[in-house]
C-alpha cells in the first residue's frame, strides 16, 4: 500500500516522498516513517499507514511528527541538497493518516477521540484508500481534523460536536462547509454596525466568517445591547453598578502601558469586550471580557514555544515567570529592542503560586488581560476592574482552564473574576435577542 501511495502521491497533494524514512520513537527504539512527503506548499507531510483498526494509529504517527518537528531544519537541507527537492529552511510539518478498511473497519473506536484530543497547532488529516491492491484504487481525504465515521470509545470533542450542529443551522449560507458566503453573513442585524466599525478599523479576524468564530459570538451578544439589557449583564457582573457606559470591541491600550507596542513584535493585548460603569457613590469600574465560543483553552505563551527561548528551564520552574523576571523570554520580549512591562503592574507576589512550572505558559491570555486591567488601575482610569470569560457552559475545557485562573488570580486588590456563562446572556437579553441567538448557537437558558 505504501509503494501504491507513493506513485500516487499527486493524490495526497505532495511533489515528492521518501518511503521508510528512518527516525527515532521513544525511548532511544529505530522506528521507519512509513513515508515522508513534502506537500506542494513546501511543508513536511508524515504519513503513518494501516490497513483495518490499530489503537495506537495516532499515537505512532504522534512520535513521527514530534521527531520530524525537532529535526525539520536537518532534513529539510538533507531533501533540499540530497535528495533535489527545494523545501523552506524550517517547514511546517503536517501529519497525514493513511488507512484502508480491514473487516469492515477503518479505525479502531479510539482513534477519533485520540485525533481529536492533538494539540490545534498540529495539522493533521485523515485520507482512506480503497482497493488498495488493485484497480482503480480510490483515494479520499477526509479535509483537515475530520475523522473517518464508525464506532466511538468516546464522543466527539465540544468544537466538533458545535461545529456539526452550527453547519446544520446555518448550512444553506455557507460555503467550503464552515464558512459563510457573504461577508459579514454570521453577524445579526443589532451587531452589523459593530462589525462595519471593526472592519474599517482593521481588527477583524481572519475567521470572523467561521461557523465558530468567537469574534462573531462576542458581536452577536453584546453589540447593540439595548440599556436594559447592558443593566442585566451588569447585574451579573457587578451590581452596584448604576450609570453605563458604552460597550467597546477589540479595545487596545493605546498608551501601550505594558510595552508591547514595538516594531519587532508589535502585536498588543486585545480585549475582546470592554464595559464601563460607575456605582452610586462614584466607583468607577472597567469590565475585560474575554469570549470563547469553541476554544478549548487559552493562548498559550509564545515565548515558551519560540525555538530561540534560551531559558526555557524558567518555564518549568515554579511560579511567575519562573520566578526570574529579568530572565524570562517572555518579559525581554523575545529579545526585542524593549522589554514588556507585565510585571510591573502585576506583580509577582500578587499571584498565587503554583508547582507546575510557569503559570502562564497555558495562562497567557488572561495574564496579559489581568495585567492590563491593572495598568488601567494604575492610569486612573477607574477604581475597579473585572476580568470575565463569556463561554457556553458545554465548552468544559475552557471553563477548567478558568478555574485554574481564578484560583492564581484570587487575592489581587482591586481586581475580581466573574464567570459569565453565555447561556446567562439569554437571561440579560430581550425576546428579539433571545431568539436570534438560540437560533443562530442554540443557547437554551431553563429560565427564558
Amino acid at each position: 500500500m505504501q509503494e501504491r501511495l507513493a506513485e500516487r502521491r499527486r493524490d495526497l497533494g505532495f511533489v515528492a516522498t521518501v518511503r521508510e524514512f528512518p527516525a527515532v520513537r521513544p525511548v532511544y527504539h529505530r522506528a521507519y516513517i512509513d513515508l515522508l512527503g513534502v506537500g506542494t506548499s513546501g511543508a513536511f507531510h508524515v504519513v503513518e499507514t494501516k490497513i483495518g483498526a490499530d489503537p495506537m494509529f495516532v499515537l505512532q504517527g504522534l512520535d513521527y511528527w514530534i521527531w520530524t518537528m525537532a529535526h525539520r531544519e536537518q532534513l529539510a537541507e538533507h531533501f533540499t541538497h540530497q535528495l533535489d527537492v527545494p523545501v523552506a529552511k524550517a517547514p511546517n510539518v503536517e501529519l497525514d493518516f493513511v488507512v484502508a478498511e480491514k473487516l469492515g473497519a477503518f479505525v479502531s473506536p479510539y482513534t477519533a477521540a485520540q485525533a481529536e484530543a492533538l494539540d490545534r497547532s498540529i495539522r493533521w488529516q485523515f485520507h482512506t484508500i480503497e482497493n488498495w491492491d488493485a484497480e482503480p484504487t480510490t483515494i479520499t481525504s477526509l479535509g483537515r481534523h475530520r475523522s473517518p465515521s464508525g464506532p466511538r470509545a468516546a464522543e466527539a470533542r465540544y468544537a466538533q460536536r458545535l461545529d456539526a450542529d452550527l453547519v446544520v443551522r446555518s448550512e444553506p449560507q455557507l460555503h467550503r462547509r464552515v464558512f459563510f458566503a457573504k461577508s459579514g453573513g454570521g453577524i445579526s442585524a443589532s451587531a452589523k454596525s459593530a462589525y462595519d466599525a471593526l472592519a474599517e478599523r482593521g481588527a477583524l479576524h481572519g475567521f470572523v466568517d467561521h461557523v465558530r468564530s468567537s469574534q462573531a459570538f462576542a458581536l452577536n451578544l453584546f453589540a447593540g445591547l439595548e440599556e436594559a439589557e447592558l443593566r442585566a449583564v451588569w447585574a451579573i457582573l457587578e451590581p452596584s453598578v448604576t450609570t453605563i457606559g458604552d460597550v467597546e470591541f477589540e479595545y487596545v491600550d493605546s498608551a501601550d502601558a505594558l510595552g508591547e507596542s514595538q516594531s519587532s513584535r508589535p502585536h498588543q493585548t486585545q480585549v475582546d469586550v470592554l464595559l464601563r460603569g460607575s456605582a452610586a457613590d462614584g466607583t468607577r469600574y472597567i469590565a475585560l471580557i474575554e469570549v470563547k465560543l469553541s476554544e478549548i483553552a487559552f493562548g498559550t505563551c509564545s515565548a515558551f514555544d519560540s525555538p530561540r527561548n534560551d531559558r526555557r528551564d524558567l518555564c518549568l520552574s515554579p511560579g511567575p515567570w519562573g520566578g526570574d523576571t529579568s530572565n524570562c523570554f517572555q518579559l525581554r520580549n523575545h529579545d526585542g529592542p524593549a522589554r514588556r512591562r507585565y510585571d510591573d503592574f502585576l506583580r509577582p507576589a500578587m499571584v498565587t503560586t503554583t508547582a507546575n512550572g510557569c503559570p502562564f505558559r497555558e495562562l497567557n491570555q488572561p495574564m496579559r488581560n489581568v495585567a492590563l486591567a491593572l495598568a488601567l488601575l494604575d492610569r486612573g482610569e477607574a477604581d475597579a476592574t473585572i476580568f470575565a470569560l463569556c463561554a457556553p457552559a458545554g465548552n468544559a475545557h475552557v471553563w477548567r482552564q478558568w478555574r485554574g485562573a481564578e484560583a492564581i488570580f484570587a487575592a489581587i486588590p482591586g481586581l475580581s473574576l466573574k464567570a459569565l456563562p453565555a447561556e446567562g446572556m439569554l437571561a440579560a437579553c430581550g425576546p428579539t435577542r433571545r431568539q436570534a441567538l438560540s437560533a443562530r448557537y442554540g443557547l437554551v437558558n431553563d429560565n427564558t
